[in-house]
């Protein structure tokens, strides 16, 4: 490639890398102003119900087979093998029908042994904690129909589009929410209003990827061509995402059935923000799946783009929990209260570190499946609850709530130095100098980083949002300028963005 073929690749890339971040702005802050709200109102202990369910729809049976669209639009576009789109576009929505069905059906009917016998809920609330689930079955068809279509665009580079529609749909659902909160209704409607606003932006995700794509499809005479790869490949992606959905909701039921609903707020709200850290971490990445399926014939090329992801998730990760050690307690005091604060502020710093962690495996993830080797997600997610599961099962027994959370983190830590093999696997080479070049130079902008975070934070002259807020912006900008000093940001890597910024 040219140099100015190479510029406007890179600004291409950051552009649909920054609509990928953006798409989650808007709902997680309207979600920070949604949830100190829910949970006063609702109560801490109706608050970890709901915040059980919610757990509930989101790892359940919602297995994001619809990822599969991404690989083979991107990579059938590139090679030029439109004819087959429209079999795998139908082929995928009519298998999400078929599990999500499956899944719904067997969560309804299994709702009641569910909230008596596993997860323990007293009996005052299991009618209204049994009535969630129900609702939270119709949720997770849905949101299974809801990606086809927005792995659809993603497969498509519109991830303008994704933006809009994200944020519309946060807005939406949050402010629903709140105000239902508000007004005295209970986890019910809160969750019924979940699953009508899923419905109505499923819709609207689905006639934009219609007009969008010409060879879109759901006919079941094509469906039933199903390619044996696409069955194998959507085979190893629901095991890996049922086996890491079984740790989910085996960590939530041991936290809810052994320290009750008080304790699992406290718990499961910083988890939240974990999950948010994956998930922020996740959208900035989406434009890099469907390029590593447009690539896999040129390896240099591939790996440039891995290093460049790798570079932008090491950011967002060394950041988050800097940010997470020096500001933590003082965020959740200011967002929910003191007592809040001093309660769940280890969890927080816990879960921060290994949602961080989890995130690292994201790219590794994403080149295992494009070069369709999804099997290998597998054996990780096997690994995690192998380790995570027994060890949570002993934190119970001592009644240590923390250790819960430390299990998790273990059991995510012993695989990270897996992903050198799966470099070398994949790319053909470790890259452990990268690797080591980009953690000097990230100690050095983060150390400079946090020390401005503490220094504004110990301030007296203003208040303690004020200096809270001057922290979190003066280090942000602290931490650019020292990853700009130290290299850490390449020569392209600025061009590229000094050129958008031109266009701009």
């Amino acid at each position: 490639m040219t140099a100015s073929e190479t510029t406007s690749a890179g600004r291409r890339y950051i552009l649909n890398t920054a609509f990928g971040g953006m798409s989650w702005v808007l709902p997680i802050l309207i979600s920070f102003v949604a949830t100190p709200i829910i949970l006063k109102k609702l109560g801490v202990v109706q608050y970890g119900l709901y915040a059980t369910i919610l757990g509930f729809i989101s790892y359940s049976f919602v297995f994001g087979i619809g990822k599969v669209l991404v690989k083979y639009i991107a990579e059938y576009r590139a090679s030029g093998q439109i004819e087959k789109i429209s079999i795998v576009v139908s082929s995928t929505f009519w298998l999400s029908i078929a599990f999500s069905m499956l899944g719904a059906l067997i969560a309804a009917a299994f709702a009641t042994p569910l909230v008596r016998d596993v997860l323990a809920i007293p009996e005052p609330d299991q009618r209204i904690a049994v009535v969630g689930i129900y609702l939270a079955c119709g949720a997770i068809v849905v949101s299974m129909l809801s990606q086809v279509f927005q792995f659809i665009l993603q497969g498509l580079h519109r991830f303008g589009t994704l933006l809009l529609l994200a944020n519309i749909g946060g807005l939406i659902l949050n402010s629903g929410n709140i105000a239902l909160a508000l007004f005295g209704f209970d986890m019910r409607f809160l969750l019924g209003w979940n699953l009508i606003s899923l419905a109505a932006m499923a819709l609207t995700y689905g006639v934009i990827a219609r007009k969008h794509l010409p060879e879109f499809s759901l006919s079941l005479s094509k469906a039933r061509k199903i390619p044996g790869q696409l069955l194998r490949y959507s085979s190893s992606v629901i095991l890996y995402q049922a086996i890491g959905n079984i740790l989910f909701l085996f960590e939530r039921g041991v936290v809810l059935r052994e320290f009750g609903a008080e304790i699992a707020s406290y718990y499961l709200v910083p988890m939240t923000l974990g999950i948010y850290l994956h998930g922020a971490t996740a959208s900035l990445l989406q434009a890099t799946f469907p390029l590593i399926n447009e690539m896999l014939e040129d390896k240099e090329r591939l790996i440039r783009l891995y290093q460049k992801a790798t570079k932008l998730t090491l950011t967002i990760v060394a950041f988050a929990l800097l940010s997470v050690a020096v500001l933590g307690r003082t965020f959740l005091s200011l967002w929910i209260d003191t007592e809040f604060a001093n309660r769940s502020f280890v969890f927080l710093a816990i879960h921060a570190i290994t949602f961080g962690l989890i995130a690292l495996w994201i790219n590794g993830w994403s080149l295992a499946e494009g070069l369709r080797q999804p099997r290998f997600a597998v054996i990780i997610t096997a690994i995690w609850s192998l380790v995570a599961i027994p060890l949570m099962i002993a934190a119970a027994v001592n009644e240590s709530v923390a250790g819960v959370a430390i299990s998790r983190l273990l059991g995510v830590a012993v695989t990270v130095p897996m992903i050198f093999y799966f470099e070398k696997r994949f790319l053909g080479r470790t890259i452990l100098t990268f690797w080591a070049n980009c953690l000097v130079k990230l100690v050095i902008a983060g150390t400079a980083a946090a020390f401005v975070q503490y220094l504004l934070l110990q301030m007296s002259l203003f208040s303690q949002v004020t200096n809270f807020l001057l922290a979190a912006v003066s280090s942000s900008i602290v931490f650019l300028v020292g990853l700009i000093v130290t290299g850490f940001v390449d020569a392209e890597e600025r061009a590229a963005a000094f050129s958008l910024f031109r266009r701009a």
